[in-house]
């Protein structure tokens, strides 16, 4: 078996790690007796040789093996090895609509994949209900001509996952909605009729679908669940502790299956936020707990990725902090630690929660309300979640957890983000964290990243933390990642760190290239001069990708005593990076006044994240905008239209629709 596997040069290969020689094993242990074997296995393609969905030449070069494999009745583990054949061929099919081979987004593995659909056909009535459950995916990578088979093969199937999966596939390749329309009427499994309502409800939206989802699910919360195998204990693996987690998450319920179907359900819904919301309060109003459990990830997942009015819907969150069943707090208080300013209708059941909360557990923590701080078994913790939806909502009310989690020996991760979130509420622990970065007794252990994470958090004080700069200073001259972070803070810090400036200015010419832009804004914002700052940052200006754009901006903030850098900033604009063109269009704004409106209307469609850097730039022209605005206006308008975010947090966010808002409306600003 295997002929030819080891007369690859695999070594010549690389993968997301490195050289691809271990290929050979991997293959062969995916088909090992031992079901560890093969996790492992399993974990390392989809963690080196597919990383992330991505397709290298070691990637394609196994799939011969792996189709070998797949389609070799006697050997264990097929039906994992289909369903990564089936990601190899279209690594973000969930997220894609699937048409026929050749159109949209294209994968280099998939005509592969496509070549071999006799093969997948033959799978589908495999004596394996895994690799029945797995074929119908590989199928959907091999366009719509696979639909009419799998209908065909819909009456003979005997498993419920095999048949769900079936359906979904069918669904997904689009065109027999009529089809679909019939099972749902006439199948007696309420499972399935669900899973036939979400594919219905993804491709013809319809105002009954949410009432008829509501009492499909009602259905099944009462139904008791079928039998399920003994949990083995995870492999050290992600693949193994993600099947861990998902065994200590069926344990206890009567129905474990709805908790998928609830986030498939409501992800079909898409750009529908209204029907979502309704969706989600019905089930965490529901009398089953496990109803309210399942639809709490769902609505958070919805929040930081959809925009809409989420108040009633964060306010019934909030109130499950206090649900009479163990299991529901935890994943509220988890839902609602990424939400930021969304999360203010639940501040004052967070502030009870956390009062009643423990001070220390163990991670994962699944029942009751979890504690300030989780730790885990290597020694290290985090901040929980009930103080850090707090500090992101600047609620002094999280103090005592965060000054009870900075006093802990080895500072938990997490602690850093949640002072700056508090911003001035924070400035009484300015004294902590001095003590914290003194040499002596009470020294921080883990050295590079706590220092660095709590310089960092003095400043977003600024000068609330001026009375740190002795304890600054004496960090001066350390790797220069948090050399970088303490001259940055220093410069937030402001005047007052005045004593600093000799230190400061040497470092102009440090010889890193972050930590000489550092030191140079740093210099001006406590200074006020450009004298020595101006010949620096003009300089890096021919630096490497990440410095240039560095460069940009702190040059921006020089404003017009910059004047001189403006035909370096000029030549910019012609940069590959859109960073680099956006950080260039916003300095010659503040220094020249130029509103180089087509290089920022060009930045916005190339590169989203670019977007709330473009928008802050043009609302600060404003009225001062040239003709040339009205090619802004249209995008700003869109992108208030749209219904799903395209930044990073929801801060952001945030922020990006209050810029577009402020560029349409000038005078309002």
């Amino acid at each position: 078996m295997f002929a030819g596997l080891d007369e690859i040069d695999w070594a010549s290969m690389t993968h997301a790690y490195g050289p691809a020689d271990e290929v050979p094993d991997l293959v062969r242990q995916l088909v090992s007796a031992d079901p560890d074997d093969r996790e492992m296995a399993l974990d390392g393609f989809y963690g080196s040789v597919h990383h992330q969905g991505d397709v290298y030449e070691c990637t394609l070069a196994a799939i011969p093996f792996l189709l070998e494999a797949a389609t070799s009745p006697a050997l264990p583990g097929r039906g994992p090895i289909v369903e990564l054949l089936a990601s190899i061929g279209a690594p973000f099919i969930d997220e894609l609509e699937m048409g026929e081979p050749g159109s949209g987004w294209q994968d280099p593995a998939r005509p592969v994949i496509v070549e071999r659909y006799p093969d997948f056909l033959d799978l589908l009535a495999d004596d394996d209900p895994e690799v029945r459950r797995a074929a119908p995916k590989a199928l959907r990578v091999c366009g719509s001509r696979a639909s009419a088979a799998l209908r065909a093969r819909f009456p003979d199937e005997t498993d419920r996952q095999a048949r769900i999966a079936i359906v979904a596939a069918v669904g997904r390749l689009g065109g027999a909605e009529a089809w679909l329309g019939e099972l749902l009427t006439t199948c007696p499994d309420p499972e399935l009729r669900f899973a036939v309502l979400t594919e219905l409800a993804a491709g013809s939206p319809t105002t009954e679908v949410v009432p008829m989802a509501v009492r499909l699910l009602r259905e099944l919360y009462a139904a008791p669940a079928p039998p399920r195998e003994p949990a083995r204990p995870a492999t050290n693996t992600l693949i193994g502790q993600l099947r861990e987690q998902a065994e200590l998450d069926a344990a206890g319920r009567a129905t474990p299956d709805p908790a998928q179907l609830v986030r498939d359900f409501s992800r079909a819904l898409d750009d529908r936020v209204e029907e979502r919301i309704a969706l989600l309060t019905h089930l965490i109003g529901e009398p089953a707990w496990e109803a309210r459990y399942d639809a709490i990830g769902p609505a958070s997942y919805l929040i930081k990725g959809w925009r809409g009015d989420y108040g009633d819907l964060v306010r019934l969150i909030g109130d499950r902090l206090a649900d009479p069943h163990p299991r529901v707090p935890a994943v509220a208080a988890e839902a609602l630690a990424p939400l930021d300013a969304l999360a203010a209708p639940a501040a004052d059941a967070l502030a009870r929660a956390l009062d009643a909360a423990p001070q220390d557990g163990m991670h994962p923590q699944r029942e009751g309300l979890p504690p300030w701080v989780l730790s885990f078994q290597d020694g290290s913790s985090t901040i929980g979640p009930l103080p850090r939806a707090l500090a992101r909502l600047g609620d002094r009310r999280a103090l005592p957890a965060i000054r009870w989690a900075l006093e802990r020996p080895r500072i938990p991760s997490g602690v850093h983000a949640a002072v700056g979130k508090l911003g001035s509420a924070a400035a009484d622990l300015v004294p902590l964290i001095r003590e914290r970065l003194r040499p002596g007794g009470n020294r921080i252990a883990d050295v590079d990243r706590s220092w660095s994470e709590l310089v960092g958090a003095l400043g977003r004080l600024g000068p609330a933390a001026a009375d740190a700069i002795p304890e600054l200073r004496e960090l001066l001259g350390q790797p220069p990642s948090l050399t970088e972070q303490v001259v940055t803070t220093l410069g937030l810090i402001g005047p007052a760190a005045a004593e600093t400036i000799p230190t400061v200015r040497h470092l102009l010419q440090h010889g890193e290239p972050k930590v000489e832009i550092a030191a140079a804004l740093g210099l001006w914002r406590i200074t006020g001069d450009p004298t020595s700052a101006l010949p620096v940052l003009t300089a890096h200006l021919d630096g490497g990708v990440y410095d240039v754009p560095r460069a940009a901006e702190a040059l921006a903030e020089l404003g017009p005593v910059a004047a001189d850098a403006v035909p370096k900033l000029h030549e910019l604009l012609r940069a590959e990076s859109p960073w680099t063109r956006a950080g260039a269009a916003q300095a010659l704004w503040r220094t020249a006044g130029r509103t180089e409106i087509s290089t920022l209307t060009a930045v916005w469609a190339e590169n989203k994240y670019t977007r709330l850097h473009v928008a802050r730039c043009l609302a600060e022209m404003g009225a001062e905008m040239d003709a040339a605005a009205a090619d802004a206006a249209p995008l700003m308008r869109a992108e208030l239209g749209r219904r799903q975010r395209v930044q990073n947090s929801i801060v952001d966010d945030l922020a990006l629709l209050a810029a577009c808002a402020a560029v349409l409306n000038p005078t309002a600003s």
